[in-house]
Order: C-alpha cells, then structure tokens, then sequence
C-alpha cells in the first residue's frame, strides 16, 4: 500500500483536480466461466495473462469498460467491464457480454475492438478493427440499460473502409434528430462517418491528413471535432455542420501545433481538452475557449518508466479515470480525479 500512495504523490497534479487511487492489478485476469475453461485457454497457449493491455475505456453508471489489444488470435477477451466500486482491489476482468462474442475467427463475434464511447441514453459504441480482408471493419452498440443487449452491428462497406485498415478513435455527436459517430482510420487519409438514424457510413476527406485521437467540443456549443494528425504534432478542427450535413470534402483548420504526436484524446464539460503524447507518456490540456496552449498535467513516473499508452476517459459526472502501466512488471494501476467545484476551465 506504501508504493501504491507513493505514486499518487508522485503523479503530476492539476490544481482542478484531486487524484484518488482505486485499483492496484499485477497482473490482470479475468472472470473466467469455469476452470475448465480458464485451463485450456493459458496452457499450452501462446498468451499469457501479464500480456494484457488496455487500449481505450469508457465509463457508464457503476462499470467500466475496457478495450484490449488482440496481439494474437488466442487473447480470449477483448472487451471487458469491471465495477468502479467494490472491495476487491484488483478486480478481474468480466467479458462483455460473453467470451462467445469475442470468438478469434467467428464471423458474428467482435475481432479486434478499438474505440469505445458511452453515451447519455445508457449505449456503449464500440468499433470493431475486424480481420484485415476475411472480416470488414464494424461498429457495435449495445444498450446497456437492457441487459446489455446489441442494438445495432454496422459492417462498414468496403468503399468506406479499405484495406488495409487501422480503425481506432471514436467520438460521439447527438443531434435533435440523430446521432454521429466519428471513427479514426490510421491507415487512410480519410474519416469515418455514421449516422445512426440512416444506418449508413460514408467516408469524408481530411486532406493529406491521417487522424488519430478525436474529441468534441462540449454543449451548448457543440459545433467542433478536434482531430490529432497521426504523422506530426498539428491539431486540426472540423465543423460539426459539414460532418452531419454529408460533405465528402471538408474545410479542414489548423488549431496548433502539439509538443507531441497524440494517440488519445479526451474533452470534459468545461471545454478543456486532454491529449495523452506519444513520445513521453504524459498528459497535457488546452482550454479550447481560448488561443491554442498546451499546459502540463500528468508526467508518467520515470523511475517506473512507463511505455505503454495512459488510458483515459470521462465520466458522466466529469470525473477523469486514468488507468497508467508499469514496464518493469505487468502492473496497471487505475486513479479516479474529481474537480474541484471551483475550478476554471
């Protein structure tokens, strides 16, 4: 417990925040149906559970969730939930919904899942990568008010999303009438965009851009994606208008030049954007009301010498989950940081 508060100490600390630890895992594991099962998957297997890395997380009500890294066929669960709150200090990991669904090789299962989004109404929206050329790159909702059942598999046409093929980030935008999902291609110069009344995706033009990391400005003045150039440090911004309204070719702005690539970003209420670099493992924010500049908010702990991504996300209620990884041994250690009611955006 000593080395756990110890890092919290050493976390680099805005003064809008107040960090709190929650779970301490080394390594993870999971909620397995039976030992029969949990047996045959890790022996004589090549994956082994100090292996798991979480890529992207979102919160909803009491549980997380958590998307993994498919580094080969035989990683059993991709997509996962935990509760935010419970005794244990290193809960395991439940797939979602079921180790069926995640099945390496089944066409009807979730492959190799990337971005995932809560939104208001209770849906989890996560984006399938799929197996290169056999399966098509998807897009997953699930209700999460109604036991978690699947609302919706869109399989992106192949005019929309080629191969080969990188999907990654996606950023949710709620319409009167609709609701938009903006999903990153590191692969292709172009966006993905879903419309959920429609049914339908179609691909838009960036320029000679590749997008990694997005985010959306909050209400009532949701009028922007924020998109992170996968190949330099330039931070670009698109109108909401021409993304809803079906433009192939959009103005494209540069809003500033980062310190570093960004491979995730996250927006609060406030309108402050937080982008995880590449280079140096850490996080910096940018209030988006005002001139672009980037101030620091987390450095990674040097004497643990971090080297894999920091895993971050809102809440509903804006509190920050931050999930961080240790690269002398498989431990990840997830912090919660509520504002601070006074504090500026």
């Amino acid at each position: 417990m000593a080395r756990f508060l110890l890092l919290v100490s050493l976390l680099g600390v805005s003064s809008a925040f107040k960090f709190e630890p929650v779970y301490d895992w080394e390594p993870f594991d999971y909620n397995w149906p039976s030992e029969e099962i949990k047996n045959k998957t890790l022996n004589g297997s090549r994956f082994d559970l100090r292996q798991i890395e979480p890529w992207y997380l979102a919160v909803y009500e009491d549980r997380m969730f958590l998307s993994l890294s498919r580094f080969n066929s035989e990683v059993p669960a991709i997509l996962v939930w935990l509760p935010i709150s419970q005794q244990s200090t290193s809960p395991k990991l439940t797939p979602f919904t079921s180790l069926e669904l995640q099945e390496f090789g089944n066409k009807k299962a979730m492959q190799d899942v990337r971005g995932v989004e809560v939104d208001s109404t209770g849906r989890l929206w996560a984006v399938d990568n799929g197996n290169y050329e056999e399966f098509p790159g998807k897009l997953w909702i699930f209700d999460l008010r109604n036991n978690d059942t699947v609302i919706l598999v869109h399989s992106f046409p192949s005019q929309v999303v080629d191969v080969p093929r990188e999907l990654n980030a996606v950023a949710l935008d709620q319409t009167s009438d609709d609701w938009f999902a903006y999903v990153s291609d590191l692969r292709s110069l172009h966006l993905i965009v879903f419309s959920l009344a429609r049914n339908a995706s179609w691909s838009v033009d960036i320029g000679q851009n590749r997008a990694s990391g997005l985010a959306i400005s909050p209400c009532p003045d949701r009028s922007r994606l924020f998109v992170a150039e996968a190949d330099d440090e330039q931070m670009l911004g698109v109108a909401l208008t021409e993304l809803r309204a079906g433009n192939r070719n959009l103005s494209v702005s540069l809003l500033g030049r980062r310190e570093s690539r960004t491979s995730k970003m996250a927006m609060n209420r406030k309108g402050v954007l937080y982008s995880e670099f590449m280079n140096n493992r850490s996080l910096n924010t940018w209030n988006t009301k005002q001139p672009f500049k980037e101030e620091s908010f987390y450095l990674g702990d040097s004497l643990l010498d971090y080297y894999r991504p920091i895993v971050f996300n809102f809440d509903q209620a804006d509190n920050l989950w931050l999930l961080t990884a240790n690269k002398i041994s498989p431990r990840f250690r997830l912090f919660k940081a509520a504002p601070v009611d006074n504090a500026r955006c």
